[in-house]
Formats: structure tokens, C-alpha cells, sequence
């Protein structure tokens, strides 16, 4: 099983936030930054108020100075996955809201 952490858009063609649950076959948010493989930051986000988007999909919704503390936690330090997404998230839109993603399959999602 893999599980990997990424960060999302809130809508897109395929995806869209407000409408979780309405698709009985779920989805998965389009893809800003990926990190590579993350155990300790998948669980860390599966105890927060998420939502479920597919079987194998939890997306949390945070702006993005709550994005960044969370990827800044001391506990990340030595975190390759999570530098890269803190990376990511210090060139994301100030004023928009965006998705961390605890994504679990076989497979990486495209």
C-alpha cells in the first residue's frame, strides 16, 4: 500500500470540494505538489478534520499560512516530503484556500 501526501485544488474539471459525497464512485483533487512516499504525514493528517473523497482519499482544506505552519512543524525537520511541499506552498495564492491530500492505493495517483 502506498501512502502518499500531496496538495490540491479545492475545484477543478473532475473535483470539487463542496460536492464530496454527491459521486457514489468518488475523486480525487487535481495535483499542485506531490511529495514522494509519506507515512508519518498521511497519519498526521488523518487526525485532523478531513473529508473523504474516494475509499482511498482524505482531503483537508487549509489556507495557506495554516498549510505552511502545518508543514513547519519541528516534528518535519529532517522531512524530505515535507520540505518539498512547504517548497510548493510558500508560491501558492495568498488569498485562496487549498487541499492537503492523504492519499492511500497501489498506485500514485496520475
Amino acid at each position: 500500500m502506498i501512502t502518499e501526501v500531496y496538495i490540491g485544488n479545492l475545484k477543478s474539471k473532475k473535483f470539487d470540494y463542496d460536492k464530496i459525497g454527491e459521486d457514489p464512485e468518488g475523486t480525487y483533487p487535481e495535483i499542485i505538489g506531490k511529495s514522494t512516499y509519506d507515512s508519518e504525514l498521511f497519519w498526521d493528517i488523518m487526525k485532523e478534520d478531513k473529508k473523504q473523497s474516494d475509499w482511498g482519499c482524505w482531503v483537508w482544506k487549509l489556507n495557506k499560512t495554516d498549510l505552511i505552519a502545518f508543514l513547519n512543524r519541528d516534528k518535519y525537520k529532517d522531512s524530505l516530503s515535507a520540505k518539498h511541499l512547504l517548497d510548493i506552498a510558500f508560491g501558492l495564492n495568498d488569498k485562496k484556500e487549498y487541499l492537503l491530500v492523504a492519499f492511500e492505493d497501489i498506485i500514485s495517483p496520475p
